[in-house]
């Protein structure tokens, strides 16, 4: 990578910012690679993989309200929910804010089992019996209030282990719940390199990876069938056999009846803030990229004092902003976009 500051600033600057000159910059490759999609754009941009299975999103300043509709119980096995995706290649992160409510009362929490939303990462070519899926969300689970880690694989030479075969769940799912006391807004992450997946959520302001707990439960078709990379207290799914591109994106499921997948309990809908996606390396990052909007405002608070350019460090990432003085003596504003070295 170039050792070179991405210019919006006339050469006389780089008097004043040449402590600079050792950082490694932000490609514009990488800069166009970050994809952010506000409630509005959601809808507007994202694919919607079946119009059939939700009302018609509403769309608010801050968030976009999308609620399940339609047969079936939701992402499970050949069933399936509401999907907003893009198509994405290569290593990457998501990134979504969601909270589910109740339909009836926004302020109350919903009561049929696996009324959940959250993060979806698909193989476009998955069909009856050859699904390939994971799913990150939070919701009511079974009995309670949690996290949803799924992994969806084809049922190949396992019909035998699958007891729900003939009733049309042949694709083998595989579910753990763990439960999880934010009943507001959550911000949850998936993060891919190369066919390994790692599940994230941010508490107190600080991202963690989502790891298994003593209350956690184990459901599904496919719980006789193990999973590479889900061992003991770790959720690191591979060997699912992913393509190089995959559909990212939103997903929602409706609510049903505990004891009877058919039956349905739609009492709910998920409110989306923005879905964020962006290239990564390594799986660390996922535990340290600050969110675009978060970066965007500090881009705008960022100032310049003196000679010498402010900086906002956010995870790998300098943006330096501000004014300073050139080789003539005018004031000109720049900005730059530069790796951090630590």
């Amino acid at each position: 990578m170039r050792n070179l500051i991405t210019p919006l600033l006339a050469a006389g600057l780089l008097s004043a910012c040449a402590w600079a000159e050792n950082l490694s910059i932000l490609t514009r490759e990488d800069t166009f690679a970050i994809r952010h999609y506000t409630p509005s754009q959601i809808v507007a941009h994202l694919s919607d993989h079946d119009a059939q299975k939700h009302k018609p999103p509403i769309v608010h300043a801050k968030s976009v309200d999308i609620t399940a509709s339609g047969t079936g119980a939701g992402w499970f096995s050949d069933s399936k929910g509401p999907l907003f995706y893009d198509l994405v290649r290569g290593n990457f992160m998501v990134e979504t804010e969601v909270a589910m409510r109740r339909l009836d009362d926004s302020s109350a929490l919903p009561e049929g089992n696996f009324s959940s939303a959250g993060l979806l990462i698909r193989d476009p070519s998955s069909s009856l019996g050859n699904e390939t899926w994971v799913m990150y969300n939070i919701g009511y689970q079974a009995a309670f209030w949690g996290h949803e880690v799924k992994a969806t694989r084809p049922v190949g030479a396992h019909r035998h282990t699958n007891p729900i075969y003939n009733d049309g769940y042949r694709s083998l799912s595989t579910l753990h719940l763990i439960p999880h006391g934010n009943t507001g807004r959550n911000k949850l992450r998936l993060a891919r390199i190369g066919d390994e997946i790692r599940f994230y959520y941010q508490e107190n302001g600080k991202w963690k990876e989502r790891d298994s707990t003593p209350q956690a439960q184990v459901f599904g078709n496919g719980t006789q069938v193990p999973v590479a990379g889900i061992v003991g207290d770790k959720f690191r799914p591979s060997g699912l056999g992913f393509p190089d591109e995959v559909q990212v994106g939103l997903i929602v499921n409706p609510g049903i009846d505990g004891n009877n997948l058919n039956i349905e309990k739609r009492d709910s809908y998920a409110a989306f803030s923005y879905l964020s996606i962006r290239p990564i390396k390594r799986f660390d990052e996922a535990l340290r990229w600050v969110e675009r909007q978060r970066a965007l405002k500090l881009r705008r608070q960022a100032s310049f004092n003196g000679a010498y350019p402010a900086k906002s460090i956010l995870g790998d990432i300098i943006i330096i902003t501000g004014f300073a003085k050139g080789f003539n003596g005018g004031v000109k504003f720049f900005q730059a976009i530069t790796r951090n070295p630590q």
